[in-house]
């Protein structure tokens, strides 16, 4: 029986993106999905959504997120002579925050991971996190930054 992570591989393999939008399963680019990719896509689309759908930020993560934009807004406030809520404002809005589903392989459940990378937009995001897990990459998602930064 095809799953859904099989399905993922598959589309994977065939050069298609998929990605979640509300409710819709969108997938990119349409011309690479054959008649049987587009068949599990369909039967299948309850099943896939829930797999890229990424859980909650756990403390970890959201500590890791909280130190990188403290660390980014310093280096704006100190080496670059912002005021401290430019520099944490500045910091926000050239981090995109990710997470990156990774293929553990046959007999392990995909993981998810966080990937902080300034300067880039979800497209270049891609592109980075292609190059660095080639197909162990399953699905990259943007993250909402959590609300507010630490003052110090």
């Amino acid at each position: 029986m095809v799953t859904a992570l099989d399905t993922l591989r598959a589309a994977r393999a065939a050069g298609v993106h998929l990605e979640v939008d509300g409710g819709r399963l969108l997938a990119s680019p349409r011309e690479r999905l054959n008649d049987t990719l587009r068949a599990a896509l369909r039967r299948l689309k309850p099943d896939l959504l829930a797999l890229l759908v990424a859980p909650p930020l756990g403390a970890a993560d959201r500590v890791a997120i909280e130190e990188h934009l403290v660390e980014r807004a310093a280096i704006r406030e100190f080496d670059g002579g912002q005021s401290h809520p430019e520099a944490e404002s500045a910091a926000r809005s050239e981090v995109l925050a990710c997470r990156l589903l990774l293929d553990r392989g046959a007999d392990t459940a995909p993981g998810w991971t966080l990937a902080l990378l300034p300067g880039l937009d979800l497209a270049d995001a891609h592109r980075h996190a292609q190059k660095r897990y080639g197909n162990a990459l399953l699905a990259v998602l943007p993250q909402p930054l959590p609300a507010g930064v630490a003052h110090e």
